[in-house]
Formats: structure tokens, C-alpha cells, sequence
């Protein structure tokens, strides 16, 4: 049996959060081919983002709840929305020293204020050498690519 709560349940707690710290509660999920970060401090979004990652961010809470570790991080915002991405570590190569069990709900600081750019510019920056580095790179490794969430989890040993 998990102690982590139900995903309606740890939604409403990541909107707790969000008040206490002034973000809109409004959340918009997103992945790794969502998002770019050019800076640390930055991010770029596409600006239409899939209706399909809801579904798939309750699929990988699921998945990290039965694993009993899952993460919940609010990673951008805009005036009206708060952008986050679920997390765990799917396969015994992401492993994370020091966190082995239970929920952890969180704001990436800084919380950059995103910049939404539409399908021509996106594809555009698609061709950066800097963008292709991010969407392979593993400094960003807790927001996990689409095909990284539609992905069956490793079986223990």
C-alpha cells in the first residue's frame, strides 16, 4: 500500500501549493518536446500544447505512485496558467540518490515567466544545434519527453 494520494488528490494539493506561493492554479502539463530551456532561467513553450498531456501526465503519476515516488513540479507560469510536468524515475538509470519513496510536490526557482511561440517559430528553433542538445541533454532530466511518458516502466530485476 502507497501513502502517496490518488492523482485528484495531489492535484488539489500541487493547487494548495500554487496559491501559497502566488502561482495561477490553472495547471497546463507538459513534456520535455513541449519546452525548451535556453537558460536556466528561461522557457520557451509551443504554444499549442497537446489536450493529450493530461491524460499522459495522470498515467505517469500512476505509474510513479505504484512505484511509490512520484514528482509534481510546477516548471513555468503565465499570467493566467501555471505549466507542470510529472516525474519519476521510470528506468533504473534515473535513479535519484537520496529520494527512494513518496510525493514530492514542488516550484522550480526560479519560475520563469514563459514565452509561447507558434508552430513556424517552434520549428524554426527546432533546427538549433542548443534546442536538439536540450531535448537529449539530462540537466533538464525531470521533465521527461512524450515518448519517455508513453513508455511501458522497467520491471524490477
Amino acid at each position: 500500500m502507497t501513502d502517496i494520494p490518488e492523482f485528484s488528490e495531489a492535484l488539489a494539493s500541487f493547487e494548495r501549493f500554487l496559491i501559497q506561493n502566488s502561482l495561477p492554479t490553472a495547471v497546463r502539463w507538459v513534456f520535455r518536446d513541449d519546452t525548451w530551456f535556453p537558460a536556466y532561467d528561461r522557457l520557451i513553450v509551443r504554444s499549442w500544447i497537446d489536450p493529450d498531456n493530461a491524460r499522459l501526465a495522470e498515467k505517469v503519476y500512476g505509474e510513479g505512485r505504484a512505484k511509490g515516488l512520484v514528482q509534481v513540479e510546477a516548471v513555468g507560469r503565465t499570467p493566467t496558467h501555471t505549466l507542470a510536468t510529472v516525474w519519476f524515475p521510470k528506468f533504473p538509470a534515473q535513479e535519484v540518490q537520496g529520494w527512494d519513496r513518496g510525493l514530492k510536490i514542488l516550484i522550480r526557482l526560479p519560475c520563469p515567466i514563459v514565452r509561447g511561440v507558434g508552430r513556424f517559430p517552434w520549428t524554426v528553433l527546432s533546427w538549433f544545434p542548443s534546442f536538439r542538445r536540450y531535448q537529449r541533454s539530462n540537466l533538464f532530466a525531470s521533465i521527461g519527453s512524450k515518448r519517455w511518458a508513453a513508455a511501458r516502466c522497467a520491471q524490477p530485476g
